[in-house]
């Protein structure tokens, strides 16, 4: 298999976990396909600033990168996220990776961030999902999330993302995907509400509870997997390269089929690839122009 290079340059990166809080999973660890895991939070606050103290150089990654991660199984080194400021943190997020897996995440913006990634299928598990998140959780002070905000205090929320997909991939299983948090954040009473733009090969948990929602000019299939896991797949087009979404009327959506609360707190909102397989050779995505509009 070719993998991605092994970072030889000197990365900082906030406080990543240490390795023994990302075992090596065994076939019957793996999370169901399609679901993305557990975000690791920052330790920093939602608002609080950039911490980085070295600018990532060498490597895959270019001299102009402002965070980079190269993780593999068992090795700690940038499996953590990193805080970017105005809310926005990047995290390479592998936590179901086997021991072949081999991922690099490259961050130049809040924008624009490339992934490289070699996976080998293990059973259709869903086993990284690097992206960059908007979040509104303030996870300095804890795990209440009661004090992250009403959907309802947005008169707008939206976002734009741009996304370039591998070229050649025909044994390739993924899906990009916006990945937004309710209620909380992997805890009693939340859900994950994802948004797919493009789907290779993949399939949603759950079961379908809605066709030909007509939403963000596109027309979706709505998964719902109990007790907490909702999804919207595109039918009309495989892929959905680039746009502009509103969020408010995604979630509003799901809240009428009371597959959430009817106004629900917004905790991150995450943007980024769900990588199940890539026939184990190296693979190259490329994310521009994400941003999360909040007024």
């Amino acid at each position: 298999m070719t993998s991605a290079p092994t970072a030889t340059a000197t990365v900082t990166v906030t406080a990543p976990p240490s390795a023994s809080d990302t075992p090596t999973p065994t076939p019957s660890d793996s999370p169901p396909a399609s679901v993305t895991s557990s975000p690791t939070p920052s330790t920093a606050s939602a608002t609080s600033a950039p911490t980085r103290t070295t600018t990532p150089t060498g490597g895959p990654c270019a001299a102009n990168a402002i965070a980079a991660f190269f993780p593999t199984a068992g090795n700690a080194t940038g499996q953590g996220s990193e805080d970017l400021g105005n809310n926005y943190n990047a995290s390479a997020e592998e936590w179901g990776i086997y021991p072949e897996y081999r991922q690099t995440m490259c961050v130049y913006s809040t924008s624009h961030w490339t992934v490289d990634a070699a996976v080998t299928n293990h059973g259709g598990a869903v086993q990284a999902y690097p992206s960059m998140r908007k979040i509104y959780h303030d996870w300095g002070a804890g795990s209440d999330f009661s004090k992250d905000p009403k959907l309802s205090s947005f008169t707008q929320l939206q976002s734009t993302f741009a996304q370039t997909d591998p070229a050649d991939c025909s044994s390739c299983i993924y899906d990009d995907a916006f990945d937004i948090w309710l209620n909380g954040i992997s805890s009693s009473g939340d859900t994950e509400l994802m948004i797919w733009t493009h789907n290779e090969g993949q399939a949603p948990a759950g079961s379908k509870v809605a066709s030909d929602v007509s939403l963000a000019g596109h027309t979706w299939d709505v998964y719902y997997a109990r007790p907490d896991y909702v999804a919207y797949v595109p039918t009309d087009v495989n892929d959905i390269s680039q746009g502009t979404f509103d969020l408010k009327a995604f979630i509003n959506d799901a809240a009428g089929r009371k597959l959430t609360t009817a106004d629900p707190t917004v905790g991150q909102v995450s943007y980024g690839v769900e990588t199940v397989s890539t026939g184990g050779v190296s693979r190259h995505w490329d994310f521009s122009n994400f941003s999360v509009v909040d007024k």
